[in-house]
């Protein structure tokens, strides 16, 4: 089950594994010039235990399959969606490398019987997430799902663009300042 990945953190929030680190060097260049029981093990094991979790709060990303969407990450929101037949991929590119993914699709019915009667046929977001990246990444997802090479270009050069696949259409429309790709999918993969 192959899949695709995007990644939500931007690499300058890395940074700020910066000074932990300067701490750990300098702890362990000057450990062996302390005289006592632990030396400098404690700031030593303090400084890695901070790296790892800096490097572990801001790891983020969007995985994307034919199957399903998801976030992964240790502290990100673990939402998920499943795509299938009659729900709508949108990817949007925006200014500064950043994207937003969305899935859209049909509210489902409730379980609660005493609910049933609100149904309406809109469509609602299930999935959104902002991601890190340009044309490259949407290049990316969409040669994953089978879009071809001169359609990829049109999709991300036209103003508008159509083209239909074994069970999705996809359309291109630009804006102002970005440009909004959707893959709505015909049948369930």
């Amino acid at each position: 089950m192959k899949k695709t990945f995007l990644f939500c953190t931007k690499i300058w929030f890395y940074l700020t594994e910066l000074a932990p680190t300067v701490l750990l060097l300098i702890a362990i260049n000057y450990n062996d010039d302390m005289d006592g029981g632990f030396r400098l093990y404690p700031l030593i094991a303090f400084s890695v235990a901070c790296i790892i979790f800096i490097f572990l709060y801001f790891f983020r990303m969007v995985i994307i399959s034919k199957e399903e969407i998801r976030t992964a990450g240790l502290f990100s929101s673990r939402d998920s969606a499943v795509v299938e037949k009659d729900t709508t991929l949108k990817i949007t590119l925006g200014a500064h490398r950043r994207i937003d993914v969305e899935l859209f699709g049909k509210r489902k019915a409730p379980d609660f019987t005493w609910s049933k009667q609100d149904i309406t046929d809109e469509q609602i977001r299930l999935f959104h997430e902002k991601a890190v990246g340009g044309e490259i990444a949407v290049k990316r997802i969409l040669t994953y799902f089978g879009v071809s090479i001169a359609d990829v270009k049109s999709l991300l050069s036209s103003n508008t663009h159509e083209c239909s696949y074994n069970y999705f259409n996809a359309e291109a429309k630009a804006y102002e300042n970005k440009r909004v790709i959707s893959l709505h999918f015909t049948k369930t993969v």
